[in-house]
């Protein structure tokens, strides 16, 4: 669920309770819609100095604020909102944060320095309202200074642009939760209480109405005209048990787990029963982390990956009409090497082929019995040049089918190779792997050799394969991408070592390194199912994976990066498992 009124009151809190006093060390902007603020304070328990990180999204799909413990790449080229919170913010101190009512909109105040020493007043306002979220700079009395997302002047009832004013949301009518719940539990209309409560209170989100109407009445969608006294009187308990936990910031953050991270608040959910599993965390950011933090790298990854996934769908889709097409070509081509047949049918019946016929039946003495064949002619040409024009086609046939074999090898082919790119790109984690598959995918002419800039970035180090411990103590290693299957396969393994693939998928390169050790069936077994999990089989069931020793694999000469031959193999049949992965992958956990 998105951030509401409650929640973010709870991030508030705990932004003012553990960094009001901090100074502005560092900003960053990881994302477009995304500005990380570092954050040095003083710690009066400990006596000594300690940082934070302190996130503030945009993002039109998971708008948030909270304290960070992730690590985070920035992009190459700072953008221009970073650059400008730098030139306002680098060294200011924050006084406080402040939340207009239980709106969802959380107010920054910072005391900093011109660049000619006068003390001023700065503010970061951050909207957290879905696709209209954005990140404002004001200066003391209001005015924008800048916006990390545009407003939309032809669509928006609240235009905002540097210069102007900032002016809050236009209140939709609403009730303050706090001050306003006087009579309501009187109400009886017709609709359900969680609708009820969403439509007439600030800062309360479908969730928590959900919640409070299953406390009330057992239901989540209640109605108001049947609530009974005693119904009535456990509205207003809940109601003001929600108002005091605000008030005196008693929260006790959590997240439920089905599948996945599913609901987060910052008091506890009960209506889901069973469900799913709840996890409590110390404080609100931990909770909002914990709930995006899976979302958010596969999201950044994402758009990271947007235009190599573009491309290489482009190219398939060119190969794939391009492989059809030449099937065609071979299938008409082999049906005219029957040309042959028909040319010295033509030259053994010369002495009974009239002349000026555009067809004759005419006896193959091939076959036995033997058969009439109907051919085709020319009837501008003499029966001997019928047949010669017979013997050029086939001719031109045989050519044509032995370049198309040849092509047809080649598209396939390298319909295979970006089938494996496309699939190294699901296994990214991280801009280092996004960037080795750039420049495989350059040194293959799919994209044009830019100029690398003399000043080597952060995000140009190079990734290495994913590292896992088998049960049994072995190290098993796996390829992310092609020029690391290489690299592993050829270069890091030795010749005794264990190489596993998945049969007939792309996918990466396992291997066992054995160290002159012989390792156990569960080794073997758990290789295989870390090649099945890292292939385009993942999703399937009962997956046959191909083993065999490094030295009995071998690389093709002009083969593709990734590419390999190898025989005297075995084949294992395994069901892929991430959780298993994960857990090789984390030993100590």
């Amino acid at each position: 669920m998105p951030i509401d009124g409650i929640m973010l009151r709870a991030v508030c809190d705990e932004i003012n309770r553990c960094a009001a006093g901090s100074r502005v060390d560092k900003i960053a902007q990881p994302e477009k819609d995304e500005v990380l603020l570092f954050l040095r304070a003083y710690d009066a328990q400990t006596h000594q100095g300690c940082n934070m990180k302190l996130l503030l999204s945009a993002d039109p799909s998971a708008p948030r604020v909270c304290f960070s413990s992730r690590s985070y790449e920035n992009l190459d080229v700072p953008p221009n909102f970073c650059m400008l919170l730098r030139k306002h913010l680098t060294g200011a101190r924050l006084i406080c944060a402040e939340q207009p009512g239980l709106e969802r909109v959380l107010v920054m105040r910072f005391d900093c320095r011109t660049e000619m020493r006068e003390q001023t007043q700065r503010n970061i306002i951050i909207e957290i309202m879905g696709r209209c979220a954005n990140i404002f700079l004001t200066s003391g009395d209001g005015h924008i200074l800048g916006q990390i997302r545009q407003s939309d002047l032809t669509t928006g009832k609240r235009p905002l642009l540097p210069g102007m004013k900032y002016i809050l949301p236009p209140s939709q009518g609403k009730s303050d939760f706090l001050r306003g719940r006087a009579g309501c539990e009187s109400y009886a209309g017709q609709e359900g209480l969680e609708r009820y409560l969403c439509g007439s209170f600030v800062g309360l989100s479908p969730l928590v109405c959900r919640e409070i109407s299953y406390r009330v009445s057992g239901r989540c969608d209640y109605p108001c005209s049947q609530l009974t006294d005693d119904m009535r009187a456990a509205l207003i308990r809940e109601l003001d048990k929600t108002a005091s936990i605000i008030e005196n910031s008693e929260y006790n953050p959590v997240v439920l787990y089905g599948d996945g991270p599913a609901e987060f608040y910052c008091t506890d959910i009960m209506q889901y029963g069973q469900t799913y599993t709840k996890k409590f965390f110390d404080s609100p950011s931990r909770a909002v982390e914990a709930f995006y933090a899976e979302r958010a790298a596969a999201e950044h990854i994402r758009r990271m990956t947007s235009d190599i996934n573009k491309l290489i769908q482009t190219n398939i889709s060119r190969l794939s009409r391009k492989i059809e097409a030449q099937t065609g070509d071979m299938e008409r081509y082999t049906r005219s090497l029957s040309s042959k047949t028909y040319a010295d049918i033509i030259m053994s019946n010369l002495h009974s082929i009239p002349i000026n016929e555009d067809s004759v039946d005419l006896p193959d003495y091939t076959c036995d019995p033997v058969r009439t064949v109907r051919i085709g002619l020319d009837k501008r040409l003499t029966p001997v040049q019928n047949a010669q024009r017979y013997y050029k086609l086939y001719k031109k046939s045989k050519t044509a089918i032995a370049v198309l074999t040849e092509q047809l090898s080649a598209s396939r082919e390298e319909l295979e190779y970006l089938d494996s790119v496309r699939e190294a790109l699901r296994n990214c984690v991280c801009i280092a792997d996004i960037n080795d598959i750039r420049s495989e995918l350059s040194q293959q002419g799919y994209i044009k050799t830019q100029t690398v800039s003399s000043r080597r970035s952060k995000s140009s180090r190079t990734s290495v394969p994913m590292r896992f411990i088998s049960t049994d103590g072995f190290v098993i290693l796996s390829g992310k991408n092609n020029i690391q299957n290489d690299e592993l396969t050829f270069r890091q393994a030795d010749k005794n070592d264990w190489w596993f693939h998945v049969k007939d998928y792309p996918g990466s390169h396992v291997i066992i390194k054995c160290d002159g050790a012989v390792p156990p069936d569960s080794t073997f077994t758990e290789a295989a199912v870390i090649a099945a999990t890292y292939s385009g089989a993942k999703d399937s069931k009962k997956v046959s994976v191909d083993y065999t020793q490094v030295k009995n694999v071998k690389k093709p000469p002009g083969a593709k990066p990734g590419s390999v031959i190898y025989h005297m193999f075995s084949t294992a049949v395994v069901d892929p498992s991430t959780d298993l992965a994960r857990l090789l992958n984390n030993p100590k956990t």
